[in-house]
């Protein structure tokens, strides 16, 4: 005997409600009219959301919000000096926020991208302190190279722990940035402690020649360094099948098994070339602004390039501009400080500017509704007036129950079906508490299930037939033999064989003198009536008056079974 499923819906049953103890819930839905380049919005609305924030803050401080920001915009954006100050900042940050992304097109997350920078600049500074007689050209070329030796090698361990053993590349590359950082402590204090430098803890200075050239102002060759990398990474990942073998591989590993792709590979690969451009970017930042290895050289500029991959989603093309930016806000920082604010206000603007973009582009992407779990009667004394429920789903959404109940005896079998659209259109049919109680199902000719239930005396004339409505939507037809007295099913049937709602109908004849009653409602002794309503929050209510009869007696009730739904 097949249980008919629980309701979930808030209903109201002879004017009762019974609520669910659970609680409101929002759901994520993904909106199906996305306005184009939704990122590039969040970001502008990441900002202005750090600026109000930012502003707020200053008249909290007692600042003036206009003239802190109109610094700020000056000192990074007033002119080529300027714009020469930002861009020697973003060069760093396009290249650790590079080196995020790369790993991230894979799902993977090189945390440690400031450790790496670290491990880059100190190798590099090492081959210029013992090679430093090389020609300038060849140095800064060999400093560059061994940088991003220097990151593969840090990388190379949660690389291979990744690959081969599983363990999670974000624990293990932010752990090996002090690692990084206390190495180049020891090596100030400790071998390569410049002896002039009259007790205090330094490194011995760079080569003259291992500096990089101006490009303008203050900014350097770094800056196309930086961008030829931007570009070249933008096309590999984008344009050939090595970049689509790899972003395969982090959105769907199975596929890429099934498609002959190595995934321990590409691990290693996309985990090597993240450190590697880490390491890189210490090398350019040794030698295009520093004189000597210092253990503060990285500056935040791997941690600083996580949010800047976030925020390009993790494209080389948006990194750029994204840098560009931060890189911005950095300047603008500093300069505040002769007015008295704290540079600090520079890393909070970094901070909700991350924050007020992914809010603005998860609310430009999704819309929210708010799921309410609600309960139904599960009285007894309701059960064993009601009888036993099943429902259905009209395509819509809204409830759609059937019933068919016949003597209160404990031989109730009960069937369901799908309709065309893939709702359910469940069927119930009782007869006589006799053991010869038969279900069988079919199935229309579009697929879907056309339940029969076939019920009466444990003889064997009883027969079976199902038919299809011209909508494809299942009609099935019970029909039984000459049953025991008083037991009679029947429910709504449209001209078609379908349901008012367009789900499926059961009818259920008592014998051939009551073939032409089975097609038309029974009527209440008294007048009452009974009525199921279901609305777009699948809300189902059922009325009844004070007795409601069929031929034999019998009593039907509908109990809806699809959560509510209010957004």
């Amino acid at each position: 005997m097949t249980e008919p499923t629980s309701a979930t819906l808030h209903t109201v049953s002879r004017g009762r409600p019974h609520w669910h103890r659970g609680l409101t819930r929002p759901v994520l839905q993904r909106r199906s009219d996305v306005i184009p380049a939704v990122q590039a919005c969040a970001f502008v609305i990441g900002i202005a959301v750090a600026l109000i924030a930012g502003a707020l803050l200053l008249l909290t401080a007692g600042h003036d919000p206009a003239e802190v920001y109109g610094r700020m915009l000056e000192s990074s954006l007033g002119g080529t000096d300027s714009i020469s100050r930002t861009l020697l900042r973003a060069t760093p940050l396009a290249l650790s926020g590079l080196a995020v992304a790369v790993a991230g097109s894979m799902g993977l997350w090189n945390i440690g991208a400031e450790g790496q920078i670290m491990a880059g600049a100190t190798v590099a500074a090492g081959l210029a302190m013992t090679a430093g007689d090389l020609p300038g050209p060849v140095l800064i070329v060999a400093m560059i190279a061994a940088g991003a030796v220097g990151g593969t090698v840090l990388m190379a361990v949660p690389a291979l722990a990744r690959a081969y053993l599983g363990v999670s590349e974000i624990i293990t590359t932010l752990m090996l940035v002090e690692v990084a950082i206390r190495v180049v402590e020891w090596l100030e204090t400790g071998p390569w402690k410049d002896p002039d430098s009259q007790g205090f803890a330094l490194i011995e200075p760079l080569p003259e020649q291992a500096a990089l050239p101006g490009l303008f102002g203050r900014s350097h060759i770094g800056v196309i360094i930086a961008a030829a990398l931007l570009v070249v990474f933008w096309l590999t990942l984008s344009r050939t099948a090595w970049g689509y073998e790899l972003r395969l591989a982090g959105s769907s590993p199975a596929t890429a098994r099934y498609a002959g792709i190595s995934l321990q590979r590409k691990v290693l690969i996309a985990l090597v070339l993240s450190g590697a451009l880490a390491g890189l970017a210490g090398a350019v930042e040794l030698t295009g602004t520093a004189t000597r290895l210092d253990p503060g050289l990285s500056n935040g500029y791997g941690f600083a390039g996580i949010i800047v991959a976030a925020l390009a989603l993790m494209r080389p093309s948006g990194v750029a501009a994204v840098a560009f930016v931060f890189g911005a806000v950095q300047v603008g920082g500093q300069s505040i400080q002769t007015l008295g604010v704290t540079s600090s206000i520079s890393t909070i603007l970094q901070a909700m500017i991350l924050v007020g973009a992914l809010v603005a582009s998860v609310l430009l992407n999704y819309r929210i509704r708010w799921v309410r779990p609600v309960g139904h009667d599960t009285a007894d004394s309701d059960k064993a007036s009601n009888g036993t429920a099943s429902d259905g789903a009209a395509g819509d959404g809204t409830a759609a129950p059937i019933l068919s109940t016949g003597q209160p005896a404990s031989g109730n079998t009960a069937s369901s079906g799908t309709a065309s659209d893939g709702t359910a259109a469940p069927i119930l049919s009782t007869g006589q508490p006799a053991s010869g109680n038969t279900a069988s199902s079919g199935t229309a000719s579009d697929g879907t299930a056309a339940p029969i239930l076939s019920t009466g005396q444990p003889a064997s004339g009883n027969t079976a037939s199902s038919g299809t409505a011209s909508d494809g939507t299942a009609a099935p037809i019970l029909s039984t033999g000459q049953p025991a007295s008083g037991n009679t099913a029947s429910s709504d049937t449209a001209s078609d064989g379908t349901a008012g709602d367009s789900t499926a109908a059961a009818t259920s004849p008592s014998d051939a003198a009551a073939a032409s009653d089975a097609a038309s409602q029974a009527e209440d002794e008294d007048g009452g009536e009974s009525e199921t309503e279901a609305g777009d929050g699948g809300e189902a209510e059922s009325e009844a008056g004070d007795e409601d009869e069929s031929e034999d007696g019998g009593d039907s009730a509908g109990t809806p079974t699809n959560p509510g739904v209010v957004e």
